[in-house]
């Protein structure tokens, strides 16, 4: 399974860093969106600017927004 989060703003702190790396421990795939790359984020996670997916301005506003989305895998 491929887990993906959007991250706008605030420093990638230590719970988002061991939250992600659960992820990984457990097997699946994560991919950070955001406008910077974290620093501290793990090698193994793939980053990927949030404008190639989603065009600003966003509709909630600006800040440390994070959000969980799972993508199940299709086989065949």
């Amino acid at each position: 399974m491929t887990i993906a989060s959007l991250w706008i703003g605030q420093k990638w702190s230590f719970l988002e860093q061991i939250v992600a790396q659960s992820y990984l421990d457990a097997g699946h795939r994560f991919i950070l969106f955001g406008d910077v790359r974290p620093p501290s984020l793990p090698s193994e996670i793939a980053f990927e600017h949030y404008a190639d997916v989603i065009e600003p301005p966003f509709p909630w506003g600006m800040g440390s927004i994070t959000t969980m989305v799972s993508f199940p895998t299709c086989s065949g």
